[in-house]
């Protein structure tokens, strides 16, 4: 993709709901230090992640863990146009993971 065609995306990427929400989880003295290379090596994405309470019920951690995977998976197809062709997480495993 061209960087005169990335940008805009990337821009409006930026301002989606779903950046506006992950945004919610920095601390209030680096929220103007969010850029994109924050969420490029998953780590800032996966500290988000185990914030999930842990006492839910497995089923319960299953059927949120399948709707935020299928959600993001959508948000690729339909906003971004690209397909992700990475495995998508097990979310049976993850639910069952205590560690998650």
């Amino acid at each position: 993709m061209e960087s005169g065609v990335f940008l805009p995306c990337l821009d409006q990427f930026m301002m989606s709901p779903l950046v506006t929400w992950v945004k919610t989880f920095m601390p209030e003295d680096q929220t103007m230090l969010f850029d994109f290379s924050v969420l490029l090596d998953g780590v800032f994405l996966n500290d988000i992640m185990s914030q999930i309470p842990q006492d839910l019920t497995n089923v319960n951690r299953i059927h949120n863990l399948s709707l935020l995977v299928q959600n993001i998976k959508t948000y690729y197809q339909d906003h971004l146009k690209q397909l992700i062709m990475t495995p998508l997480p097990n979310v049976l495993l993850l639910a069952v993971n205590e560690k998650f």
